[in-house]
């Protein structure tokens, strides 16, 4: 019998559309959440599409069907994983792998939808589930029209919708937490089917739009009804973050710290990427001293970094706040830490001119640091003796600072130190995942455990392979537009987030070329269909999406093109050929992926990603 540690859990995963499934084998703390994400990128949907997807099981025994909850650690969903010892897993035995498949159990991949206690006729749900009647629940939504609201629910209405006339797409659920004294609309949405993590159509879940427009009563409804307060847009960002930076009541940061909201997710990804990271940082920004006082009660990170290693003491001066500087030196935050320009608070304010704070930071003696001294914050004194309380009738989540992350997981390394982050998590799990170089319908996603050991056996067995391998060199060269143009249509990516540590190595580029005809200036310069673009004009687009090239291309019309390309050769056909997709996936336009698989083998191969920070894939027979 292995032991629990050596346990990893299986499930298999199915879109709607025939053909497209997986199997997925994951550690016992990630959660659903991640596993979904996970899917959605193998299976090629398109993001816009897939944020109000769920993991659906049917119901056994008689009990009805659900969607699993994506902050919920896949250890909550014993009876639907399968659990297989690790050490088989690496072993990669093609006969186990054949068994697995068909003992494990299987997920659909669908859009989140109301659940029926009853069989509605197809007629009646469609007339219900009409424009004009989702129109109707709206306008019952924003006039406070209960009444109109349970008549409509009563025949059949799915409240998970997104309304294409309101701002951001709008649900019914996301529009009801904005208004004055949400909580009997809440609940009875809530009870007709709505789901409370369905988002508008900017990734924002009602829980986000709470925090964002401060309504309190909004925050309780919706934690009080079960919803998980560490939910992420698109950005990995939570609802206590978005709260944080846009100055909500400070009792809203307190509702949500006090059911186990995390601390310490970093905005890196936005615009003010090189000036602020985490809730802290805005904190000190914007001189929100209660939601500072918050923060740190509940064992915020005092000496942060941003990307320029900017602390909140930094961020204090330079924003010119002083009650937050005085707040943070008497919790005991170091002055003496250094930015990326090699400056001290103290040099900081002197070099801006703020000979008040600096006053008080080269005079401040931290040996009055103490958790019975009081300090001074908006002309009282605030004594800090009791430690933080919460909810103890929620569980705190796995994932984040304060969760309960064992060895092995995918989160420990992101949480090891008090100054960790959560960005790592967010953007590895947002990003869409680099396909493997094979064509396949299956795959397992293996936590990193001798990845050294799985390569070797994996490479053994690709020796006796008969099948085609990637090959492709560099090219730079130097386009002169004629009257039509460059001569090459450019596809790719629609949609790409920040991916890091990114090299052409380990990653296929997002755009590349096709229609490249004869005696166009493309061709006449070397390039071919599916090559991939690395850079234009020194601008490096290996990561960019297709409208951000775009634009590149067209700022220089009419003028040579400097371009650094990936030919897309193989060993035994150095012809041109466009960028292969699976069996079953969408087009390039209709996916927004623009990721190469290339089959290396005649059999059907398995494909394998090792789940780890940066993932890296090698291809195995079966």
């Amino acid at each position: 019998m292995p032991y629990e540690e050596n346990l990893r859990y299986c499930v298999g995963i199915r879109a709607e559309q025939p053909g497209l499934e997986r199997i997925i084998i994951a550690h016992k703390d990630d959660s659903i959440g991640e596993i979904k994400r996970q899917a959605i990128n193998l299976l090629e949907l398109r993001l816009t599409e897939a944020i109000n997807f769920g993991l659906w099981t049917e119901g056994e025994n008689g009990r009805q069907g659900k969607f699993l909850q994506e902050e919920r650690p896949v250890i909550d969903y014993s009876s639907v994983f399968t659990a297989v010892d690790e050490e088989r897993i690496m072993n990669h035995n093609p006969e186990f792998m054949l068994k697995l498949e068909k003992q494990v159990s299987w997920l659909m991949l669908k859009l989140k939808a109301r659940i029926y206690d009853e069989d509605i006729e197809e007629n009646r749900l469609r007339k219900a589930n009409s424009k004009t009647q989702q129109k109707a629940l709206i306008e019952a939504v924003k006039s406070n029209n209960l009444k109109k609201i349970m008549r409509l629910l009563s025949k059949g209405l799915d409240p998970n919708f997104q309304s294409k006339e309101l701002h951001n797409g709008e649900t019914p659920l996301t529009l009801a937490v904005q208004q004055i004294n949400p909580r009997t609309i809440v609940v009875e949405l809530f009870r007709g089917g709505a789901h409370l993590d369905f988002r508008s159509a900017d990734s924002l879940s009602p829980l986000h739009k709470a925090a964002i427009c401060g309504n309190y009563e909004g925050l309780r409804v919706l934690l009080d009804l079960g919803q998980n307060p560490n939910c992420r847009d698109w950005r990995g960002l939570t609802p206590l973050y978005h709260g944080v930076a846009i100055d909500s009541p400070a009792k809203c940061s307190q509702c949500l710290l006090f059911d186990h909201a995390i601390i310490g997710v970093q905005d890196d990804m936005g615009l003010q990427a090189k000036t602020i990271a985490h809730e802290i940082h805005q904190a000190c920004r914007f001189g929100r001293t209660q939601h500072l006082e918050n923060l740190l009660h509940y064992g915020a990170d005092l000496n942060a970094r941003t990307k320029k290693l900017n602390t909140p003491l930094h961020i204090c001066v330079v924003a010119d706040q002083e009650n937050c500087l005085r707040l943070l030196l008497f919790r005991g935050a170091d002055a003496g830490l250094i930015n990326s320009s090699g400056q001290t608070p103290l040099q900081c304010a002197l070099l801006t001119g703020r000979d008040r704070m600096a006053e008080l930071i080269e005079t401040f003696n931290p040996n009055s640091v103490s958790e019975w001294i009081g300090f001074r914050l908006l002309n009282f004194l605030v004594p800090v003796r009791d430690g933080p309380v919460y909810n103890d009738s929620r569980r705190a989540t796995l994932n984040g600072p304060r969760g309960a992350v064992t060895n092995g997981s995918l989160a420990t390394s992101l949480l090891s130190s008090p100054q960790s982050s959560l960005n790592g998590i967010a953007n590895h799990f947002l990003k869409p995942i680099p396909k493997p170089e094979v064509n396949s319908d299956r795959v397992i996603l293996v936590p990193k455990r001798s990845t050294e050991d799985l390569r070797a056996t994996l490479m053994r067995e690709e020796k006796v392979s008969t099948g085609v391998a990637y090959r492709g060199k560099m090219k730079e060269t130097t386009i002169q537009p004629d009257s039509k143009g460059f001569g090459f249509v450019l596809r790719g990516a629609r949609n790409v987030l920040v991916r890091e540590n990114s090299t052409t190595n380990s990653r296929l580029p997002t755009q590349y070329m096709t229609s490249i005809q004869e005696d166009s200036p493309a061709y006449r310069c070397g390039l071919r269909s599916g090559d991939y673009l690395l850079q234009i004009n020194g601008i490096d687009v290996s990561d960019a999406s297709h409208d951000q090239t775009v634009r590149i291309i067209r700022s220089c019309l009419g003028k040579p093109l400097n371009i650094i390309a990936l030919s897309s050769e193989s060993p035994q056909n150095s012809s041109p050929r466009t960028p292969r997709f699976s069996k079953g996936s969408k087009s390039n336009e209709q996916s927004g992926s623009s990721d190469v698989e290339v089959v290396v083998q005649k059999k059907r191969p398995l494909r394998v990603t090792i789940f780890n920070e940066r993932p890296e894939t090698v291809s195995a027979n079966r």
